[in-house]
C-alpha cells in the first residue's frame, strides 16, 4: 500500500515505527495547531468491520477521559479500509523501552508508576473503559515522570487472532487467564495485565515465561508467578503480597479493581515510610550504590546521557562487577545509538560496534557518545519522535 500523506486533518511529517501491529507516524495538524501520533492498524482484516467499529469507539470513549495519565485522542478514522487513531505526541520513553535498557528502577519509582497507572485506570473503568491489551510499549513515561497510556480499544483486532504452536507474540505474556480461555475479561483483566509489567520493571523477567506460544499460555493459566525471586527492597515483604494479589490466576481472588490497589499501596507507604525513617543514618565514606543508581535512572530518563555514564563510571569504581552499572551503561550506548540512527547520521565507526564499547571508565566511551550526541538537533520533533515511539508499535 502507497503510503499515506495525510490521516484526515493530521499531515504525516515522517514514520515513527512499524510492527506487527501497525504503523506509528508522527503528524500535525495545521488548523488546531496539534502534533501527533498516528497509528494505521494495517493488521486489522478490512472484512472485520465490527471489530473495526468497536476499536474506533472504544478510542473515541477513551478520548472523551480527559486524564493527566492517559494519552488524549485527537481523532479516529479510516484509511484505504483500515483504522487510524491519533493521541497525542508524548515525549518521554516507553517502559518496553526502559526494559530493553536494563536500567535499574528504584522501587520508589516503580510504585510512582504502578500509583500513576491505577489512578488512569480506574478512571477509564468508571467510564466503562477497558483496555484489555496492555503491554509496557503501551505505558510511556515523560521527562517530568508523568505516566500516559495508549493504544485503547486495540484488544477488539488481537480478538481475532488465533494463537498458533510458534514463537509468542510480545502482548501475550501480559494477557489475563480469563481472556484466553475465552471467558468475557471485565475490570480485573487490566489489574492482571499491569501486575505483570510492575513484575518485569522490578525483576527485569516476565512473570510467566516463554518462547513459543503453547508455554505462554500454560504459564498464565496453570502457574503462579515467582515472587520469590524478586529482589528484596525496603517495601518487602509488602511489595510481594500486593502484587501476588494482583496477579492471582482466578480474578475472583484478584484485586477487584483498581481502586483496590491504589488503597492497598497507599497502606503499604504508611506502613513502610515511618521504618525508613527509623533505619540509622548511613556512616560517611564512599558514595551509596542506592544513591548512585537513583542519580543514573533520573539522569537517563532527563536525557542527560553523559552525566549518567558518569554515574556509571563511579558505580564500577565502587564495585567493577557491578551487573546494574553495566546493564545502565549498555543502555546508553543503544540509546545514544536509537539517536544517531534518527537522526540519519553516520558515524564514522559501525553502529554494532558502539554496543560493544566497554563502559568501565573508557575515554573513548565518553567521546563515542558526544559525538554522536552532537549530530542530533534537539528541536527536530521528527528526529526526537523515532527514539520515543521505538517501541510503540507492537
Amino acid at each position: 500500500m502507497e503510503k499515506a500523506k495525510s490521516f484526515g486533518p493530521f499531515e504525516v511529517r515522517g514514520e515513527l515505527g512499524r510492527g506487527a501491529g501497525g504503523v506509528v507516524c508522527v503528524a500535525f495538524d495545521a488548523e488546531r495547531d496539534l502534533t501527533a501520533a498516528v497509528k494505521l492498524y494495517t493488521s486489522a482484516p478490512k472484512d472485520a468491520t465490527a471489530a473495526t467499529a468497536r476499536l474506533r469507539r472504544d478510542a473515541q470513549a477513551a478520548g472523551a477521559l480527559g486524564h493527566p495519565n492517559i494519552a488524549a485522542v485527537l481523532g479516529v478514522g479510516e484509511q484505504d479500509g483500515q483504522p487510524w487513531v491519533a493521541t497525542e505526541f508524548v515525549p518521554g520513553v516507553s517502559l518496553a523501552q526502559v526494559l530493553r535498557s536494563h536500567a535499574p528502577m528504584p522501587i520508589e519509582r516503580v510504585l510512582d508508576v504502578w500509583r500513576q497507572l491505577c489512578e488512569g485506570l480506574a478512571h477509564a473503568h468508571r467510564e466503562g473503559v477497558f483496555h484489555l491489551d496492555l503491554k509496557p510499549a503501551d505505558v510511556r513515561v515523560t521527562p517530568s515522570g508523568e505516566v500516559k497510556v495508549v493504544d485503547f480499544g486495540s484488544w477488539h483486532l488481537k480478538a481475532l487472532e488465533r494463537h498458533g504452536p510458534g514463537p509468542a507474540e510480545e502482548g501475550l505474556h501480559y494477557r489475563a487467564p480469563e481472556i484466553l480461555a475465552g471467558r468475557r475479561p471485565d475490570r480485573r483483566a487490566d489489574v492482571f495485565s499491569v501486575g505483570t509489567i510492575i513484575y518485569e520493571l522490578v525483576s527485569f523477567r516476565k512473570a510467566f515465561p516463554g518462547d513459543s506460544t503453547t508455554d505462554v499460555v500454560r504459564g498464565l493459566t496453570r502457574c503462579d508467578p515467582d515472587l520469590a525471586c524478586l529482589p528484596r527492597t525496603p517495601f518487602t515483604p509488602g511489595f510481594e503480597r500486593v502484587l501476588g494479589a494482583s496477579l492471582a490466576r482466578v480474578p475472583e481472588e484478584r484485586h477487584a479493581s483498581f481502586e483496590d490497589v491504589h488503597a492497598d499501596l497507599v497502606q503499604l507507604v504508611r506502613d513502610t515510610v515511618p521504618r525508613l525513617r527509623s533505619a540509622p543514618a548511613a556512616t560517611d565514606g564512599p558514595p551509596e550504590r542506592e544513591e548512585l543508581l537513583v542519580a543514573v535512572t533520573r539522569a537517563r530518563a532527563e536525557d542527560r546521557l553523559e552525566e549518567a555514564l558518569e554515574g556509571c563510571r563511579k558505580l564500577l569504581e565502587l564495585d567493577p562487577d557491578d551487573e546494574a552499572a553495566s546493564r545502565n551503561a549498555s543502555g546508553l550506548v543503544e540509546s545514544a545509538g536509537a539517536e544517531l540512527d534518527a537522526a540519519g547520521a553516520f558515524f564514522s565507526r559501525p553502529y554494532g560496534s558502539l554496543s560493544r564499547i566497554a563502559y568501565r571508565g573508557c575515554p573513548d566511551s565518553v567521546a563515542a557518545l558526544k559525538k554522536v550526541k552532537s549530530v542530533m538537533d534537539p528541536d527536530n520533533i521528527l528526529n526526537r519522535g523515532k527514539l520515543c515511539f521505538e517501541e510503540g508499535v507492537v
